[in-house]
């Protein structure tokens, strides 16, 4: 039987759980091509078809990339920011069928929840003027952002209301994506906590990439990466993801890059951000 002491703190500890704010959920906010999977750098008319990553094929996933989402968002689903045209959804939609969208249910299922991975009414569509007019691609995307936020309850926001929920968005530096991310880090800096960007370009050996500095809009970071086991390292040191998720994150990269070095740089990329991971959490511990 517990004394009156013991009860008094019980309901003491009780009360102050019931009077904690319910910890934050954390939406991953992707883009697709380039970011999800390479788009091959492949063009139409002198015209990117979905970005310009050389040194993967067109297709093929990104090491790391699911799981990665998984540590830094699960239970929340994914939400997709695409430039894909909204006329040519009878052609590109993300339905159930399609492979990213199973690739990511797949990721689910591996980690023991089935039901995880894009939520399909979190997926809003760019448009065909953004395909001709390149320059809008940033704009659009940062204004399905606000939709997205609207749709998720989390705009408008009354004065002094705390978020229920911050934003992570992940896109790469192919096609305006940075500017998007800055844009709602600077109109949302308090739903909007990180924008991670995955550097690409059209050497199909992946040399002169550049991964720059990263720096801060509104107080809000931006950082850059190669690989997802960097993405991942990123995230842990902002205090997005654990230690283990981030352990997780590098099996999970090593395993998709497979053991052959192709020539053309992906497996050395990822061994290269698991070493200088490693070093750089040495140093923290």
């Amino acid at each position: 039987m517990m004394s009156d002491a013991s009860l008094l703190w019980a309901l003491i500890a009780a009360r102050a759980a019931a009077l904690a704010p319910a910890p934050l959920k954390t939406t991953v906010v992707v883009d697709v091509d380039d970011t999800v999977k390479s788009s091959g750098n492949v063009r139409l008319a002198g015209i990117p078809l979905g970005g310009i990553d050389g040194q993967y094929d067109r297709g093929d996933f990104y090491p790391g990339m699911f799981d990665f989402a998984y540590e830094l968002g699960a239970p929340e689903p994914v939400a997709v920011l695409t430039a894909r045209a909204e006329e040519f959804k009878f052609a590109l939609e993300l339905k159930e069928s399609d492979k990213v969208v199973a690739a990511f249910r797949d990721c689910g299922r591996r980690n023991g929840a089935a039901g995880w991975g894009v939520g399909l009414d979190r997926v809003l569509y760019g448009s065909v003027h953004e395909w001709v007019f390149q320059d809008f691609k940033g704009w659009v995307k940062f204004q399905n952002f606000e939709r997205l936020a609207a749709r998720l309850g989390d705009l408008p926001r009354g004065d002094g209301e705390e978020p229920a929920r911050r934003y992570v968005f992940v896109g790469d530096t192919g096609e305006l994506d940075g500017q998007a991310g800055e844009l709602m880090l600077a109109r949302h800096p308090d739903l909007c906590a990180a924008v991670l960007l995955h550097c690409v370009g059209t050497d199909a050996r992946g040399r002169g990439v550049a991964v720059p500095d990263g720096y801060a809009v509104n107080g809000r970071p931006v950082r850059f990466f190669r690989t997802y086991v960097m993405a991942a390292f990123h995230a842990l040191d902002l205090g997005l993801m654990g230690e283990e998720g981030f352990d997780r994150v590098v099996e999970a990269a090593l395993r998709d890059v497979g053991d052959a070095d192709d020539g053309r740089g992906r497996r050395a990329d990822v061994v290269a951000d698991v070493e200088d991971a490693r070093e750089r959490l040495a140093r923290r511990h």
